[in-house]
């Protein structure tokens, strides 16, 4: 039966992006039933209690990230900002699995990571007594109401549709001058025993096709466009940050490593083509040969210039907008021959 739903699903989520909304809202409204006060209640003391702990040192100032890969690259990125405003050092408290993206930023002194059912217990929390800044701490996001299934309500939220994403954090979230600059990045070597045994090198293309902000493309989508790159020459890798939800593309090899190692192993590669998200931020820090693709929704305005975190200008984006697959492949292919 899953076999038989799951390229329905695919071909109505590509040609119809606004269906996985009304899921997602369904789902909610469902969620939203069936939740109870007590586990609530119990989920926000759980948070009182780490925050009490986490901020003990008075040594430091606290600024607490709990979203995606790309908006922990925009915190870390002006990091310096914290440490001016508050005139302490600055711990970072984010994700585990973004451990690695901050070792990146020369700035960042001190990070602690946290698994994300700590992060959401810490905001709903925050969320609660409504104090997302404090002489201790700050929410480093757009401030908003959360209610009892931990579900993030952005209509309280200011949202300025004709700013890039940096650009609505530099403005909502740090209210600093549009000039004020990033801090530097940390420069990468590539790491030659991983390369020799993935067989990597300038033949090899990485594929990201998942993400967790934006509906899926279809599978076939990615598999037409292996067998383009196959016939062309090129080594090709599916990225698989979670093996058990994430398939590896025909025609592709299977590539499970750290964000640290791919971040290495992205400078020695000919490309790497990824659904938008946030490891495109991170990895246009990196400055390589990067396919952004993206897809045309008014829920995802102004997260299309990736180019903002690329100090040499090498990503290159490209839109679903309904195109044929082979369009769109066609559009990839060319991208490819451009020194």
């Amino acid at each position: 039966m899953k076999n038989f739903i799951k390229p329905i699903y695919e071909f109505m989520t590509y040609y119809f992006p606004i269906i996985p909304k009304i899921l997602e809202e369904l789902y909610y409204f469902y969620n939203n039933l069936i939740t109870s006060n007590k586990v609530y209640q119990k989920n926000v003391s759980k948070g009182k209690t780490l925050l009490k702990e986490i901020i003990s040192d008075d040594k430091y100032y606290y600024v607490l990230i709990d979203k995606g890969i790309g908006d922990t690259v925009i915190v870390a990125l002006y990091s310096y900002f914290f440490e001016k405003k508050y005139n302490k050092k600055i711990c970072f408290v984010v994700p585990k699995g973004h451990l690695d993206v901050m070792k990146r930023f020369n700035y960042v002194k001190k990070t602690i990571g946290l698994t994300r059912e700590e992060l959401d217990n810490i905001v709903l929390y925050i969320s609660k007594i409504n104090k997302y800044e404090t002489k201790d701490y700050c929410y480093a996001f757009f401030k908003m109401k959360i209610s009892q299934n931990s579900r993030r309500n952005w209509s309280s939220s200011k949202w300025n549709k004709k700013l890039i994403m940096v650009e609505r954090y530099k403005e909502f979230v740090f209210g600093i001058d549009k000039n004020f600059k990033q801090c530097k990045i940390a420069e990468s070597s590539c790491n030659k025993e991983l390369l020799k045994k993935y067989d990597i090198n300038s033949k090899t293309i990485i594929i990201n096709p998942y993400a967790n902000t934006v509906t899926a493309l279809r599978i076939s989508f990615w598999e037409n466009l292996v067998l383009k790159l196959n016939n062309n020459g090129y080594n090709v890798y599916t990225n698989i940050s979670n093996p058990q939800k994430e398939q590896v593309i025909k025609g592709t090899k299977s590539l499970n490593v750290t964000l640290d190692e791919i971040y290495n192993i992205s400078s020695a590669i000919k490309a790497f083509i990824a659904l938008r998200s946030g490891i495109c931020e991170y990895l246009a820090l990196n400055n390589i040969n990067l396919v952004v693709i993206n897809k045309n929704d008014k829920n995802y305005e102004g997260f299309d210039n990736v180019n903002t975190f690329s100090t040499k200008k090498t990503v290159k984006n490209v839109y679903v907008n309904k195109k044929k697959e082979s369009v769109l492949i066609s559009e990839i292919l060319d991208l490819l021959k451009e020194k």
